[in-house]
């Protein structure tokens, strides 16, 4: 911990710095709640206010109150920091319900928002869970963890942990764009961006005019087992279905199959 308002020539000398805590290796899942509470029980004491007899400018004392009031840092630190799930777990958003299955929905009105109130009751029947198991149970229920930041009157999750713009922008964004969308890359041959590239290597073309015509065969009936058949197909040829359509081709294969009957829906064949 350093004093920002010492000049920078001295702000980091060893006698102008605090070392506060050494947290040995990357901390596993609640872990990390063991030294946050630390944290938490000073600023609980911090928020109702803390008296100190003197400063350097008040001689007869001053009241201090002090509050955290954002978690800025990498989505997977966040996300262990305030017990949320990662970002490939079912409830994969941190601000709605919407599963990872519709990722791909860009429809706002459906997106159910977290409620907050219900968001630290989960989180505290984690914490007094009498054992792992149910500790486990409740977790596949809520996909939500303890964190201390429940603690603190005034914390919300939802509004106090902000996107950090550093990984989402300099080294997510904008590195999908220029990598993925312009085709601008030093490890893959170049493109000016006009057509993605499938990013794995094409089935065998017999095996994939089989599968599109078996879906083509069976378009207008769709037996009991299509969906069973087009699920015991290849990733790739799943995926390169998809993709030579235009439809969304990432994802496990019980989505691409999702997009694939979707499409035979609406189309009726390939």
């Amino acid at each position: 911990l350093v004093c920002l308002n010492l000049p920078p020539h001295i702000r980091w000398l060893p006698n102008k710095t605090m070392l506060l805590g050494v947290i040995p290796g990357h901390p596993s899942q609640d872990q990390v709640n063991h030294y946050l509470c630390r944290v938490i029980r000073d600023f609980q004491d911090l928020w109702k206010g803390v008296f100190y007899s003197r400063t350097f400018k008040y001689a007869f004392g001053r009241l201090t109150r002090a509050a955290i009031a954002l978690v800025i840092c990498d989505m997977l630190a966040l996300r262990q920091v305030l017990g949320f799930p990662g970002a490939t777990a079912t409830n994969f958003c941190t601000l709605c319900t919407l599963p990872i299955q519709q990722i791909d929905n860009v429809d706002s009105n459906t997106w159910l928002a977290r409620h907050w109130p219900t968001m630290k009751e989960a989180a505290r029947q984690w914490r007094d869970a009498p054992n792992e198991g149910q500790r486990e149970a409740l977790w596949k229920q809520t996909q939500l963890r303890y964190t201390p930041f429940v603690e603190l009157p005034y914390w919300n999750s939802l509004i106090s942990a902000p996107p950090e713009p550093m990984h989402w922008r300099a080294l997510g964004t904008f590195q999908s764009l220029i990598r993925t969308v312009y085709g601008i890359n030093v490890a893959v041959e170049g493109s000016d961006g006009t057509r993605l590239d499938l990013g794995i290597k094409r089935p065998p073309p017999e095996r994939l005019v089989a599968a599109v015509r078996y879906i083509n065969m069976h378009s207008e009936t769709l037996p009991a087992d299509f969906r069973d058949v087009l699920l015991g197909e290849t990733q790739a040829i799943l995926a390169t279905i998809c993709f030579d359509n235009g439809l969304a081709y990432g994802g496990r294969k019980e989505r691409l199959v999702d997009q694939i009957l979707g499409a035979v829906h609406f189309l009726g064949s390939f």
